[in-house]
């Protein structure tokens, strides 16, 4: 049988004004748990401090959704434009190839808005040429990002302006021999 008898010491002040140390003997279960008893408190706490991580972590990957998105966007602009500028085409409405592969990025990133698009037709060895048949060109695009969402509403929350949200650069480049046309 298992004993459930706790003993403590007690100090109590004889009449005399003496200190004198007692052993006494307090059964377990008819010790107060008051501190044991009333747990509410603690579960809001510990709910704060979880809740307040967890937003914490949406709002990171909110803006990482954001830029992977914008990266992802202009990753396949810069592909689809620089496979239809390698074969040579041109659209109907402009006079240069440059011109049409320009068109070709703005047309594929829609709504986006790029900072800037960059073209460069360059030869084997490194000379710049028009962009004959079987040379070489590069394609840059870049595009600015402020992360607006869900990082500057909690921004604006703590007394920040939303326009002091984080701005990031997304660029996509790439560089494709042009076909035999």
């Amino acid at each position: 049988m298992v004993n459930t008898r706790l003993y403590f010491f007690l100090n109590r002040r004889s009449e005399e004004g003496e200190l004198k140390s007692e052993v006494t003997k307090m059964d377990r279960t008819a010790r107060p748990f008051r501190f044991r008893l009333n747990r509410k408190g603690q579960t809001l706490v510990e709910f704060a401090f979880v809740f307040l991580i967890f937003i914490v972590l949406i709002c990171m990957l909110s803006g990482l959704t954001q830029i992977a998105y914008n990266w992802i966007v202009l990753q396949y602009a810069v592909s689809d434009a620089s496979r239809f500028g390698s074969l040579g085409k041109i659209d109907v409405g402009f006079n240069s190839r440059e011109a049409s592969i320009r068109n070709r990025v703005v047309q594929t990133t829609g709504q986006l808005g790029l900072n800037s698009v960059s073209i460069e037709f360059f030869d084997q060895v490194g000379g710049s040429t028009a962009g004959s048949s079987s040379e070489y060109f590069k394609m840059k695009v870049s595009r600015t990002i402020q992360l607006k969402g869900m990082v500057g509403f909690f921004l604006s929350l703590a007394g920040f302006s939303p326009s002091a949200a984080p701005i990031y650069q997304v660029n996509a480049s790439t560089v494709i021999r042009n076909e035999p046309f």
